[in-house]
């Protein structure tokens, strides 16, 4: 053999030894071990971090009301009762911290130093009532009016107490219900079903005179409680009024005393001022009205049904003119012009300018006293606001029970 050189040798050595292996690909992706976060696409998995612990929110700080007021010299001016009275108010925890800024505010000015003791108290029991969705909306609008040009400068006036003198009379005019909510506002949503309501229709009437305006009708049957109701449609559905199957739950909801007032309800093609309108003889129109809820309306059907019920129950005339006696009242209404005289507070600004007399024709309308109290009386009665409603309005709270037999 031809003896090879150890040159060459270690050259055929070194030509032997394989590359290293290149690592296998695939298009099939290796699961994740364990506490891996898969990706797709082979990218490398992320491995998980630790969550942070949940912090609960900071609550507001709590205002200690007695501390703050203690620096205010016109808090310390008042008399010592109406100052514990103030405490007890903004110490309720039912009452809302933007609300009880307002009676801090109102309480500090100039004007409510003018008030009598009773008129002081009135007016905390008024702005602190805790009816849900009530009181809040009451305190708001004191809130806005407190801040208003109207009630800071009253009076174009450099002597300080002729504005005290007129912010005086603004406050009396709110517990009595000047700046309440207005007419016909439901304070929550509909209330649980009352009965089982059956809808048959609808049938063509054909031409029908409605009040405003004449067109083809149809007619629906609803069935309430064992008796039928009838309600007139036009044939083109007016886009801002309740639908048949609205109407039904509404009829579903309705206290007693709505549910079983009403033998015919007409849905108005047109619109007019009025909301809905009743002549007392079982009969309502209901006029469309642009963004008005199925709680709005069932308020206004229970005002309506409440004017015919008074109607009955008190007898007439339920309004005097504003420089008339109040004894010009059937007695009746004269029974219930005593008690909102004696509760002092009315339940809307609407119910306050009706017994005012702050309307276009110079008459107090007692009678949408009545049927605005009972909107609210029937939107609480049942719940824990109803005490709070019976303190509010004791003297009519009881005339009503008397009236629809809850007493």
């Amino acid at each position: 053999m031809t003896a090879i050189s150890e040159r060459k040798l270690r050259l055929v050595r070194e030509s032997l030894i394989l590359p290293p292996r290149p690592k296998p690909t695939s298009s099939v992706e290796t699961a994740p071990g364990r506490g891996d976060h898969f990706r797709p696409g082979g990218q490398p998995p992320i491995k998980p971090t630790d969550p942070k612990p949940s912090v609960p929110p900071t609550p507001p700080p709590t205002v200690d009301w007695e501390a703050k007021l203690a620096k205010n010299p016109a808090f310390q001016a008042l008399n010592p009762g109406v100052q514990q009275a103030v405490l007890e108010t903004l110490a309720n925890p039912d009452i809302e911290d933007a609300g009880k800024e307002a009676i801090a505010t109102a309480v500090t000015s100039p004007g409510f130093a003018l008030l009598s003791t009773d008129d002081a108290d009135d007016f905390l029991q008024y702005e602190g009532n805790t009816i849900p969705g009530f009181g809040a909306q009451i305190r708001a609008e004191l809130a806005a009016h407190l801040a208003s040009d109207e009630y800071q400068h009253p009076h174009v006036s450099i002597f300080p107490l002729e504005q005290a003198v007129g912010q005086k009379r603004e406050l009396l005019e709110i517990s009595r219900g000047a700046e309440a909510l207005p007419g016909s506002t439901p304070v929550g949503g509909l209330p649980p079903s009352q009965r089982d309501v059956t809808v048959t229709g609808p049938e063509d009437v054909g031409e029908y005179d409605f009040e405003t305006g004449s067109a083809d009708a149809e007619r629906y049957t609803f069935h309430v409680d064992g008796r039928d109701v009838e309600v007139i449609y036009p044939k083109e559905h007016p886009e801002d009024s309740p639908s048949p199957e609205e109407l039904e739950q509404l009829f579903e909801t309705l206290p007693d005393m709505a549910a079983s007032e009403y033998e015919r309800i007409i849905i108005e093609p047109g619109k007019t001022e009025a909301s809905a309108s009743t002549t007392g003889d079982g009969q309502i129109r209901i006029f469309p009205e642009t963004g008005r809820s199925l709680e709005r309306l069932q308020s206004t059907l229970v005002h309506e049904a409440a004017h015919n019920v008074s109607d009955d129950a008190f007898g007439s005339p339920s309004s005097v003119d504003v420089d008339d006696d109040l004894s010009e009242l059937s007695p009746g209404w004269q029974e219930w012009a005593a008690a909102a005289e004696a509760d002092g507070h009315s339940v809307s600004d609407y119910a306050y300018d009706s017994v005012a007399g702050n309307n276009d024709d110079d008459r107090r309308k007692f009678g949408e006293d009545f049927a605005e109290t009972v909107e609210l009386y029937y939107q609480v009665r049942g719940t824990p606001a109803e005490a709070e409603f019976a303190r509010l309005y004791p003297n009519r709270y009881d005339l009503i029970r008397q009236t629809f037999g809850d007493a």
